[in-house]
């Protein structure tokens, strides 16, 4: 038995040697192919583009990171399996998450000309990382939840979201519409990446604590490590917003139409992102393919947030606003009629995602263009703080109506209804006003 015991130590020495050298060439062997790969193209571009390209490469995959929170009712089963909330509960801290990311994009948008987007970028990588260990040792504790995932991660989301936006667009101020558009529509891809994650996680049997200190540390650490590889453009100007400067904003009508469009637009697509798998269901959608919907809608956002982006630097963002409004409206209500075929279901889901995906690209791209890009933090955040509000309200009533009645035709009626209310409001406020200052 010692002889064996022996042989067996040794071996088990031998193969951690071994182990420890295959990670070291493996490292070894990364390093170098990055490097031959950075050489190669660097006889191609100048260092400069080089720059460009790895910060926004970086951006968009730490927008896809923070964006994963859209992939949030294909945790709302383990929520109410594992830890008994209810379908209310479980929207109020998808809800709450939102109303914090945008709160927090206020404070983000003025520190971030204070000190650097970077650093920024790097608190917002520990927060989102703090809020879901938060949320795995809870042991299932309401509370303790709503306050990890959806203040402290909301916090994180925030900053990462504000900084990245602005950078993206000092990087190449005369594409404000595409370039904003491929920067959040990372964030809309979040929930492909996230819902696979999270989908392979539970078929290997990983309960939901689990899969959140797996979101908290692979995560996290990547928005930290890849936030130190992006160029840490500053702000030209100070951030010295008084008070008086702040009423001066919210009076703007510009800014009151904008904050209504984009109100409008959220609670239809967030009563809908974070009830989707539900919704599905309830309209008699077998379980794989409501499941499917979370990244068919994601793949819709992403690439609408890209396609807006690149209409309104052709026919402009009044114009574009106005027929994202109504792209929404329709598309909404078509779901309680499209719902009987699988196909027809997917398809419609993609097209609301694709309506969804204008609201994060037309409000920044018109804000930057009407008050200039280096206002972009100290304006867009109030305007995205309604987001915030949609992000509370749209679920909640969303869940609540289901709730009650178990069913999701009333609600997603009522969207559809907000959406138009929300164009004609658009159009009434100020929408000849925008015009006006976009032909000068």
């Amino acid at each position: 038995m010692p002889k064996i015991f022996y042989v067996g130590a040794s071996l088990q020495l031998l193969i951690k040697k071994i182990t420890g050298k295959l990670l070291f060439l493996q490292i070894d062997f990364c390093i170098n192919f990055y490097n031959n790969i950075r050489e190669s193209i660097m006889k191609n571009i100048s260092p400069l583009t080089f720059k460009k390209i790895i910060t926004i490469t970086s951006i968009v995959i730490i927008m896809g990171l923070v964006g994963g929170i859209y992939a949030w009712s294909i945790f709302i089963s383990g929520l109410e399996r594992q830890y008994g909330f209810t379908t209310t509960q479980s929207q109020l801290i998808f809800g709450l998450t939102i109303a914090s990311f945008t709160i927090t994009m206020i404070l983000a948008g003025r520190l971030e000309t204070k000190f650097s987007p970077r650093l920024i970028l790097i608190t917002g990588g520990f927060l989102f990382l703090a809020g879901y260990l938060i949320a795995a040792f809870s042991v299932g504790n309401f509370l303790l939840v709503l306050f990890g995932i959806g203040i402290i991660s909301g916090m994180g989301i925030g900053s990462c979201y504000m900084s990245s936006l602005i950078l993206a667009m000092r990087i190449y101020p005369e594409k404000k519409g595409l370039i904003s558009g491929i920067a959040v529509g990372g964030f809309g891809a979040g929930a492909i990446l996230t819902s696979f994650v999270v989908d392979f996680l539970y078929k290997i049997n990983f309960n939901l604590n689990e899969i959140f200190i797996f979101i908290s540390l692979a995560y996290g650490s990547a928005i930290i490590i890849l936030s130190l590889s992006a160029e840490n453009i500053k702000s030209k100007e100070s951030n010295s917003s008084s008070l008086k400067d702040i009423f001066k904003i919210i009076k703007d009508r510009r800014i009151a139409a904008l904050s209504l469009g984009i109100f409008s637009g959220t609670f239809s697509g967030l009563l809908i992102i974070g009830n989707l798998k539900k919704i599905g269901i309830s309209y008699g959608i077998d379980a794989y393919i409501s499941t499917l919907s979370i990244s068919v809608l994601s793949i819709g956002n992403m690439s609408g947030r890209i396609f807006w982006g690149f209409l309104s630097d052709k026919i402009g963002g009044d114009l574009s606003i106005k027929l994202s409004l109504l792209f929404q409206a329709l598309l909404i209500s078509s779901v309680i009629a499209f719902n009987n075929s699988p196909i027809a279901y997917l398809i419609v889901v993609f097209l609301i995602g694709l309506g969804f995906g204008s609201n994060f690209v037309l409000y920044a791209r018109e804000t930057a263009e009407i008050f200039g890009v280096d206002k972009v933090g100290t304006i867009y955040p109030y305007i995205f703080l309604f987001y915030g509000v949609a992000g509370i309200a749209g679920p909640t009533i969303g869940g609540k109506i289901y709730d009650y009645l178990n069913s999701y035709s009333l609600a997603l009626l009522i969207s559809s209804l907000i959406c138009l209310t929300g164009l004609l409001l658009y159009y009434y406020t100020i929408s000849k006003e925008i015009k006006a200052v976009e032909s000068h």
